[in-house]
């Protein structure tokens, strides 16, 4: 049998489709709807606040790297999601904001570059 080769992508929670053998991760406030699994990774910085959509997303990137690099919770979530990626599951990233400019983009992003030294081949 072939090895599985995991996938990864970002969707907004109100037009997701799931394809057969893909897993929903939300990372956005409040409870994951729908019974997806909660990443628990929401932007801090929020538009409501003054922050336009594109600059709450790139000020999350910087957050970010904060975050892994003092070992925060968000390391450990961004390593274990990196890890399934690794090993074949097929992620679906979920936000509300998307296809606007979205933190997850960082998310996948890290998830990705983390999976690609765990041996991941994928996109």
């Amino acid at each position: 049998m072939p090895p599985r080769i995991g996938r990864i992508r970002l969707a907004n929670v109100k037009t997701l489709q799931l394809e057969a053998g893909e897993q929903a991760i939300y990372i956005g406030r409040g409870r994951a709807p729908n019974g997806m699994e909660h990443a628990h990774l929401a932007n801090p910085f929020r538009v409501s606040d003054g922050y336009a959509q594109g600059e709450a997303a790139a000020a999350y990137l910087e957050h970010l790297r904060r975050q892994v690099r003092a070992h925060k919770p968000e390391r450990a979530t961004i390593m274990r999601l990196a890890q399934r990626l690794a090993d074949g599951d097929r992620l679906v990233i979920c936000c509300w904001c998307s296809p606007a400019p979205c933190h997850g983009e960082h998310i996948l992003a890290a998830i990705r570059g983390y999976a690609r030294r765990l041996g991941w081949t994928g996109r």
